[in-house]
This record gives C-alpha cells, sequence and structure tokens, in this order.
C-alpha cells in the first residue's frame, strides 16, 4: 500500500488513454504563485478583488496609524493609534486567512476533479 502511494500518479497515468492522461495531467498541483493567481478566476474574482482593494487602503491605514503612533507624545493618543494599528493587522489577517481558504477549496475541488477523471476512466 505504501509503495501505491508514492506512486500513485505514475500508476493512474499509466492507466488512463492518451486523450484522458492530458485532461489528468492539466490537474497537477501547481505552485503557490499560481494557486493565488487562480484565485482573480472563476465566480469569486469580484470578491477577491474587492478583498485586495480592502487589503490595500487598510496597508495604507496601517501605515498612517504606525507613523501616528511613533510620534505621538500623550498616552491617550498612544492607545488609539496602537488600537487603530491592532485593528488594521486584524482586519489583514482575517483577508489573507480567507485568501488561504479558498486556496485550498480550490486544491480540494482539484483533487476531487482527478478522481472523478479515474472512476470514469475506470468505468469505460
Amino acid at each position: 500500500m505504501k509503495n501505491f502511494m508514492d506512486n500513485s500518479d505514475e500508476f493512474i497515468k499509466g492507466k488512463l488513454d492518451k486523450e484522458t492522461a492530458k485532461i489528468y495531467a492539466e490537474l497537477e498541483e501547481k505552485n503557490i504563485f499560481v494557486q493565488m493567481l487562480n484565485l482573480f478566476t472563476g465566480k469569486q474574482k469580484w470578491v477577491m478583488t474587492i478583498m485586495m482593494i480592502f487589503s490595500l487602503i487598510v496597508l495604507m491605514l496601517l501605515i498612517y496609524s504606525i507613523n501616528n503612533f511613533i510620534n505621538a507624545t500623550e498616552l491617550v493618543a498612544l492607545i488609539k493609534w496602537g488600537g487603530a494599528c491592532l485593528l488594521c493587522v486584524i482586519f489583514m489577517v482575517m483577508m489573507k486567512l480567507y485568501s488561504w481558504m479558498q486556496m485550498h477549496n480550490n486544491n480540494l475541488l482539484r483533487e476531487i476533479k482527478r478522481l472523478e477523471l479515474l472512476l470514469s476512466s475506470r468505468s469505460k
């Protein structure tokens, strides 16, 4: 079983015909940069675009807040600007977590397509 798990992709490719193997090859695992670019395709393209725009706006607010935090002289101002920095960081982390979850979802969908392709080729 361990040998099959190590060489499962080669085993599956060997059992497929040429046309199906070509489709299977297109479903190969992508590197991280291609996966990030793939977030901006499909039905959720507009959501990711808006999130990226908001993330850039929040980044500018974070830089502004850090600058004001460094230049603040009163304790109340330090607390306010520190809180603003913390909120900006939390917002940006939430946006990145959503993006990583979408990438994981895309990976799962690709693996399901690979399994469907394997099952359909076996049933022929």
